[in-house]
């Protein structure tokens, strides 16, 4: 049997929990899509032109590059996490 203290305790600290938990997301989650390094190590200058042009058609003459960086790593099946 769960005591009354122990239920006030549990929601007093619940808030406590969600920052932390909403903190190491905030943190681990970047801006920059991870691993088009290694994409385009792999990739020689006329693919990656090739498939940055496939991306400016597609989606807009006036992206970014860090846009289209995120377009590539998509396409690419990197960058991919559950959470979105």
């Amino acid at each position: 049997a769960v005591e009354p203290w122990e239920g006030v305790l549990t929601f007093l600290f619940f808030p406590a929990l969600v920052f932390v938990a909403w903190r190491a997301d905030v943190s681990t989650s970047s801006e920059e899509p991870r691993g088009l390094g290694v994409l385009a190590a792999e990739m020689t200058k006329e693919e990656l032109a090739e498939l940055e042009s496939q991306v400016r058609k597609e989606h807009g003459l006036d992206l970014t590059e860090d846009q289209v960086a995120k377009f590539l790593s998509v396409m690419c099946g990197e960058g991919s996490s559950r959470a979105k």
